[in-house]
């Protein structure tokens, strides 16, 4: 496998009133994947031969404002876009059996925002919410001529935060809710040749709920004590798929 990238980022200054960063990313990767099966009893040789090429670009730009005394808002966007070439070649006893070349693109908008609250020093007050975005692609090793969809999450929190150097006691609390539509699985091959080998398809939808809570105290000054609890409700919403012991 080979890859060339390259990030440019452009930064206010740190004494700004409202901070930002504006900045491009690019990546370029090239991966190969020959594989050489040996499937008994029939005493064949099969070869599949894969290779995936990739071209990402993105756009992305962050704002943080100082809009009151002891609030922060903090927003941002990328925009990112993604092709895959894939390229199969698949030979039984040296003969022939599949070739197949497709390409396909995914582009998707990014926003996020938190916005903060210090009412003191010591406590920090946040909420937050982003989209998040997982191209899709192909799985290189297998004759698949249609790719697994792109993976995009909705994510949600909400937190308190006690954290001071002249406390001897430390906490946080949060909530947090994440939506996936189209999340990526991995799972076995139903399919043969080669079947039983790990690949990726598209579950339609899934929800991972929970709360955490953290709390540390400095008991002497070589001495901390820690305490942390989470609760995690995570399920597949909507989820079809082929079971390989039984196309």
């Amino acid at each position: 496998a080979r890859d060339f990238s390259e990030d440019v980022v452009l930064t206010s200054q740190s004494a700004s009133a409202v901070e930002w960063l504006i900045g491009g990313s690019y990546l370029h990767a090239d991966a190969a994947q020959r594989l050489t099966v040996n499937v008994a009893p029939a005493q064949i040789t099969d070869v599949p031969d894969g290779r995936l090429v990739t071209d990402a670009g993105a756009l992305f730009g962050e704002a943080e404002w100082q809009f009151a005394p002891g609030w922060r808002l903090k927003a941002g966007a990328r925009w990112a876009d993604e092709h895959r070439d894939r390229h199969y070649r698949e030979t039984v006893d040296g003969a022939p059996v599949a070739t197949l070349g497709v390409g396909k693109s995914w582009s998707a908008f990014v926003p996020s925002a938190t916005i903060d609250y210090h009412p003191v020093k010591a406590l920090l007050i946040y909420a937050s919410a982003g989209r998040g975005f997982k191209s899709g692609g192909f799985n290189i090793g297998q004759a698949q001529a249609a790719p697994f969809d792109a993976e995009t999450l909705w994510a949600f929190e909400a937190g308190i935060k006690v954290e001071a150097r002249d406390l001897p006691l430390h906490a946080t609390a949060s909530t947090f809710q994440y939506n996936y539509r189209n999340i990526q699985v991995a799972v076995l091959s139903p399919v043969a040749p080669p079947s039983g080998l790990p690949i990726l398809e598209n579950a339609a939808r899934a929800t991972v709920r929970g709360a955490e809570l953290a709390l540390s105290a400095d008991a002497t000054p070589r001495l901390s004590l820690g305490l942390s609890l989470a609760a995690l409700d995570a399920r597949y919403d909507d989820y079809v798929s082929i079971d390989p012991n039984n196309p």
